[in-house]
């Protein structure tokens, strides 16, 4: 993987941990909040799974070995 592929992997790391953590950073320039800036029900554990699975997928940006990317999609 090239160096940028590394570096977009990790602020996809760092973004998704963040809205684990606090849901309302995506909710609320979604417009997906109540009317005290809180997640709507359920979006709080939607947004988790997305975020989870953004994670996952930078994280494995971050870590491919440098002859994954040409060699998966040329």
């Amino acid at each position: 993987m090239t160096l940028l592929a590394r570096m977009l992997g990790a602020i996809t790391v760092l973004h998704s941990a963040a809205i684990i953590v606090r849901p309302r950073l995506l909710a609320g320039p979604c417009d997906l909040v109540d009317t005290a800036g809180e997640p709507l029900p359920g979006i709080s554990t939607l947004i988790a799974a997305v975020g989870a699975r953004d994670l996952a997928i930078g994280a494995a940006m971050v870590a491919a070995p440098p002859w994954a990317g040409p060699r998966l999609a040329p």
